[in-house]
């Protein structure tokens, strides 16, 4: 069964047991997380940049809303840092990996290493909404040393900077 298939017959469970009551609340649960993830991973890069943006400024309106904290909480003002340095890095990828693409990285292993390590982080942040999974950042460090002078138009030196920020910001790093 191919990805658009399992999405359409989730959908359709989903919304023949929406109005059961034989059907648990856990169940429902269940069904409608598995099929938004299944929906989420046929999105175009630009299409999870543009979610993931609208949900932290949904979030930003939201949690300082005076309705949904009250008492010690009443003021409360979301903090969204690891979640906007990851939609930065995520476009720092995509802009390094565009200009490799003009490159002959095929036949060229330091290229191709490049490549490669910048893809399987791009796949960890696009497997969920909000990414809960990064390689570590002495890769990306690796390879700044070993190929900023070599390829200065990738500012490696400095995504591997920012990579470290986004990484030290991330709440529930291993």
């Amino acid at each position: 069964m191919n990805k658009k298939e399992k999405i359409a017959l989730l959908s359709d469970l989903y919304n023949k047991i929406e109005l059961s009551k034989s059907v648990s609340t856990g169940e429902r649960h269940i069904i409608r997380k598995v099929l938004r993830e299944e929906e989420w991973l046929l999105l175009s890069d630009d299409e999870r940049q543009s979610r993931r943006k609208a949900a932290i400024s949904l979030g930003k309106k939201w949690v300082a809303d005076p309705f949904i904290y009250t008492g010690e909480n009443h003021n409360r003002i979301a903090d969204y840092t690891y979640e906007e340095l990851v939609i930065a890095e995520y476009d720092f990828i995509r802009e390094i990996l565009k200009i490799i693409d003009t490159m002959n990285y095929s036949k060229n292993l330091d290229l191709l290493r490049i490549k490669m390590f910048l893809e399987m982080e791009k796949d960890f942040i696009d497997e969920t909404f909000m990414s809960n999974k990064h390689m570590p950042p002495e890769f990306f460090k690796n390879l700044s040393n070993s190929f900023d002078f070599k390829y200065p138009d990738l500012n490696l030196s400095k995504f591997s900077e920012f990579y470290d920020r986004m990484y030290e910001s991330w709440p529930n790093k291993p």
